[in-house]
């Protein structure tokens, strides 16, 4: 081995280390990039798909419930399983006469303050969900 291949083979290495020195900060940016995103699609998705089941509890109510009480019921308990702030969540549920639809509707609405996991990425403070459904007669 000559002076020169043992010089050549630790400049690489030093080049090589340099390299990773200037892109494991951007690799690590973007990773923790797209866990925020997807946490936060996946939390939305989870809001969403509560507030629909919510909303067919409600609207398939038996006779002599409010649709109102137990679709906004059915919302805290599943913000509440979900591991969403039930105290900071705001969850109305209206009921009205439609005459296109020809009977009620139940228009559910749900808010709760979001946290991502990283906080690289800007998004939004709250996360809401707006579910209309008809009501059975």
């Amino acid at each position: 081995m000559t002076l020169f291949s043992l010089l050549s083979r630790r400049a690489r290495r030093g080049a090589a280390a340099l390299e990773f020195a200037l892109c494991a900060p951007v690799l690590v940016t973007v990773a923790a990039g797209v866990v925020d995103w997807g946490w936060f699609l996946s939390r939305e998705a989870q809001l969403e798909d509560a507030a629909r089941d919510a909303a067919r509890s409600g609207a398939a109510a038996p006779e002599g419930v409010a649709p109102e009480d137990l679709a906004e019921g059915r919302m805290a308990e599943s913000l509440a399983a979900l591991g969403f702030d039930v105290a900071s969540s705001s969850v109305t549920a209206t009921t009205v006469d439609d005459a296109t639809l020809g009977g009620d509707v139940l228009t559910l609405q749900v808010s709760t303050p979001y946290n991502p996991p990283v906080g690289l990425i800007a998004s939004a403070d709250f996360l809401s969900a707006t579910i209309v459904m008809p009501v059975a007669p």
